[in-house]
């Protein structure tokens, strides 16, 4: 059998060290990863019948173009009214409502949206956690404060797609369920005892399972 000089064996060993250690940080394997898993996600079994049960309110350039931003709160107060005569089972708002207007015009508006939402037994509003600081850095101002409440923040991946959510974070002494979790339990009428993680799953009571990691 044919005898390769020690340098070469060692040589041959340091380059594929140095490839290995060059391909992990230009994030060649995890972009790998991350296209396997886009073309599992897209080949998936799609739903064919969506629920006629769910309705979502967007806020488009018509609306920017016509009413400007930030819109006048009066509006809101308007929407939930037109809403609480549908009685729906649950209403998720994605707008934080962080601050109070400054216009003194405006005071009346803020106080009457504040009576609007505290009349809203099934309201989930948004906070925001950010996940450098590991803190929820944006919540609705304690005199809009619903009480329901869901984080809102993403996790992207590198390469800016979201692909994944934190499924519980802890914030000035609470946990949140992502705004998504938070709606359907209440649209399921579930307590928050029935949420639970087990096995890298998310069960929403016995009605629905959610699992967060691929194996």
């Amino acid at each position: 059998m044919q005898s390769f000089p020690l340098w070469i064996g060692g040589f041959i060993g340091f380059t594929c060290s140095v490839l290995t250690l060059l391909v992990f940080q230009l994030g060649l394997f995890s972009s790998l990863n991350f296209a396997i898993s886009d073309t599992w996600f897209r080949l998936r079994p799609h739903q064919t019948m969506l629920g006629q049960e769910i309705v979502l309110i967007g806020i488009d350039n018509t609306t920017l173009r016509r009413y400007k931003w930030p819109l006048d709160r009066v509006l809101y107060t308007q929407l939930f009214r037109i809403l609480e005569k549908q009685k729906p089972a649950a209403i998720g708002f994605n707008i934080v409502l962080s601050t109070l207007l400054s216009d003194p015009r405006s005071v009346h508006h803020d106080r009457e949206l504040a009576q609007t939402i505290r009349k809203q037994k099934n309201l989930v509003m948004p906070v925001y956690y950010d996940y450098h600081e590991n803190a929820v850095t944006m919540e609705p101002s304690p005199l809009f404060r619903s009480r329901y409440l869901g984080n809102t923040a993403t996790f992207p991946d590198h390469d800016g797609i979201t692909r994944h959510i934190e499924p519980l974070v802890e914030g000035k002494g609470r946990f949140y369920w992502p705004f998504g979790v938070e709606l359907a339990r209440i649209y399921l009428g579930l307590n928050p005892d029935e949420i639970k993680i087990k096995n890298q799953t998310l069960f929403l009571g016995n009605h629905y399972k959610v699992p967060l990691k691929k194996e």
